[in-house]
């Protein structure tokens, strides 16, 4: 029934207050003494606002969104977890915070939010979510739905478009198969240690023979310095004139920063050689880019170490000293060839940074080498990402701090590693590097840690700027993905 809108009835009292205490018509047309006392036969199952109900319900947020933007929102701040080490580690560490500070799952599991690019489509990562809760739900997990988030957006983070749903099967074949379990304090320690025992053992047999090091230009015994006589020639590691190393005139060096790339011309049937920089070949440019200053790379041993003696890594250990860690180092040209202008080194188990400053070379300096360092200028120092500034410091302070670290007991892994170590004028033997090996031991070929990134970890790396940390993270990743794959097979 619908209210008059002459309200020509409303002087009247309602017939059906005189048989019962209530109306039943939500708009009656007859006067109510207690208006607003009245209730709505569906006032208990809709919602109001202030008294009054919502015209309509409200649509879930993952409407008028784009792609990637919606995040769900943890209880506490206690709740996010870092997922980027290996999953039983990260159960038992989510596990301790949760058992005291969660009290109830998230109501819903909704996909966090995956920078720069999202994988899948918003809806897409929601239906696997699905098939993820349901699987933690058999396995009679806890939180079920704050698992699914957790475990989703790691998978998500590390997929590319091409692997992500391969990547979400492989994740609810495991967790029905009793691989990511939510244990109790007690086990989780056990296990935790038990798993990072074996991840250790597994990471020692990876370490390279002493033989192999020495094949690949690896300082790993004395060198016996010789002075570098500064009115020798040479030739420019860029463009390939000859010059006089002492001379500091300037010149015009035409050069590609870019190595060369090799593609089959079917048309004229032969190779063509261009450079990833400007695509153009020899005959098209001599070179892209252009220096006042020639520059160059000495490769004697015994001439580096006339500038810098060599030092081996010391075998007292320090409270600081790691099992092992990952290195990545920058060089820059100066008037003594190429040099250390940046260290940075990470904590194997947790992935964290424990030195990372920028470095005064011994020489004058000729060109930071930018593009691929990353240093843009020694005399402003390096600020981290919590805002700290730290000054540069010179090689014999850096040196220093290294020791700290490493001792000649530490693994130290990278990509490269011979060209670091160098630099540091280091001495050590204990290497686990990923340019040998992977994809194959003793490659013919070496392939570049951006590629390997890509290949074993879905990962897109030195995209978006230098990032040194970036750097010796990824090449840790790809050997602990390695030691997984051997573990799964014990």
């Amino acid at each position: 029934m619908f209210a008059s809108s002459q309200n020509l009835l409303r002087d009247i009292p309602c017939p059906a207050l005189a048989q019962s205490t209530e109306c039943k018509l939500l708009n009656c047309i007859f006067r109510h003494e207690l208006d607003s006392k009245r209730k709505s036969p569906k006032s208990e199952k809709v919602g109001t606002i202030d008294g009054h109900p919502p015209k309509r319900q409200k649509v879930p947020a993952t409407r008028g969104k784009e792609k990637g933007e919606i995040e769900p929102v943890l209880k506490k701040e206690s709740d996010r977890v870092d997922l980027s080490r290996e999953s039983e580690r990260e159960e038992a560490s989510a596990s301790k915070g949760s058992s005291s500070s969660k009290k109830s799952d998230l109501p819903n599991a909704l996909p966090r939010q995956v920078l720069p690019f999202s994988p899948a489509p918003l809806p897409q990562r929601t239906n696997c979510m699905k098939f993820i809760q349901k699987a933690f739900s058999q396995a009679k997990h806890p939180f079920p739905n704050w698992a699914t988030v957790e475990y989703e957006y790691k998978v998500a983070n590390a997929s590319s478009k091409i692997t992500y749903m391969a990547n979400i099967r492989t994740l609810v074949k495991e967790i029905n198969q009793g691989k990511h379990q939510f244990l109790s304090n007690s086990a989780e320690e056990g296990q935790g240690s038990e798993l990072q025992r074996a991840i250790d053992k597994e990471l020692e047999s990876l370490v390279i023979p002493k033989d192999v090091l020495k094949f690949w230009r690896y300082a790993v015994e004395p060198i016996i310095p010789k002075d570098l006589d500064t009115r020798m020639t040479t030739v420019c590691a860029r463009c390939g004139e000859d010059f006089d190393i002492s001379s500091k005139r300037e010149v015009t060096c035409n050069y590609h920063p870019l190595k060369p790339m090799f593609k089959f011309d079917t048309t004229e049937g032969r190779k063509t050689k261009s450079y990833g920089c400007c695509s153009l070949s020899d005959e098209e440019s001599p070179g892209c880019c252009v220096s006042s200053r020639h520059v160059f790379k000495l490769d004697d041993m015994q001439l580096l170490a006339g500038i810098v003696p060599f030092s081996p890594t010391p075998d007292k250990q320090t409270p600081d000293t790691l099992f092992a860690a990952g290195i990545d180092c920058e060089m820059g040209y100066t008037s003594f060839g190429v040099e250390l202008i940046r260290v940075t080194i990470v904590d194997w188990r947790t992935r964290n940074p424990v030195l990372d400053r920028t470095v005064y070379p011994y020489g004058e300096v000729v060109d930071l080498n930018t593009r691929f360092s990353g240093v843009h200028s020694l005399k402003d120092g390096l600020i981290a990402s919590d805002g700290t500034k730290y000054d540069t410091i010179s090689f014999k302070e850096a040196r220093e701090l290294v020791f700290k670290y490493v001792s000649s007991s530490t693994i130290i892994i990278g990509h490269g590693l011979e060209n670091d170590l160098i630099a540091l004028r280091l001495l050590h033997s204990r290497v686990v590097d990923t340019a040998l090996r992977y994809p194959t031991f003793k490659p013919i070929y070496r392939v570049s840690l951006k590629q390997l990134a890509f290949k074993y970890l879905s990962r897109e790396i030195q995209s978006g700027g230098h990032d040194s940390s970036e750097d010796a993270i990824a090449a840790m990743d790809v050997v602990l993905v390695d030691i997984r794959r051997r573990l799964k097979k014990q």
